[in-house]
């Protein structure tokens, strides 16, 4: 499927980017953006080669893992200990939810407090290599995850933080 008139694929809007650091070529090696997705799903596919080739892949618009599979029952690791923090204690020192830790203080590590402390990113329009790119790439944050874990956070599935339908 096309996107919209106007809109560009990601890799259009990537070798755009390659373009404007000089490296093209070396980026999108001539493919067009169906070579680049065979390519990727290709790669993919050697992984799992109970998937379909390419052209099936496309005639049909997806393909799945075990078709037909129930999906596995979500991982929910802390049930046991808010049912009953005494009876099912955490793997900790204390054996509680610790924000803060003597012994990740105790390694001794510049970069590693013991407790949670917000670091610049290596990769940041405030870092010093922005000087020499300039860019920044976000990407949109799924509407039912929180970072990457299961997140059962009502307050972030509120639509004010899911992406719009007409999202890539």
């Amino acid at each position: 499927m096309d996107p919209p008139a106007g809109v560009l694929t990601d890799h259009e809007a990537y070798c755009l980017i390659a373009e404007e650091l000089g490296c093209r070529e070396q980026f999108d090696q001539g493919l067009s953006t169906d070579d680049w997705l065979a390519r990727i799903y290709e790669g993919y596919r050697e992984r799992y080669p109970e998937l379909p080739d390419f052209q099936a892949f496309r005639i049909r618009g997806y393909a799945a893992l075990d078709e037909g599979e129930l999906a596995p029952s979500p991982a929910n690791h802390f049930r046991d200990f808010v049912r009953d923090p005494d009876a099912a204690p955490l793997k900790t020192a204390s054996g509680r939810i610790e924000i803060g830790s003597s012994a990740v203080r105790g390694f001794g590590y510049s970069d590693i407090a013991g407790h949670p402390v917000w670091l610049a990113p290596e990769e940041w329009l405030g870092a010093p290599l922005s000087a020499r790119h300039p860019f920044h790439l976000l990407s949109p944050q799924p509407a039912h995850r929180l970072h990457g874990h299961s997140n059962t956070v009502q307050s972030a599935r509120r639509p004010s933080l899911t992406a719009t339908s007409g999202s890539r």
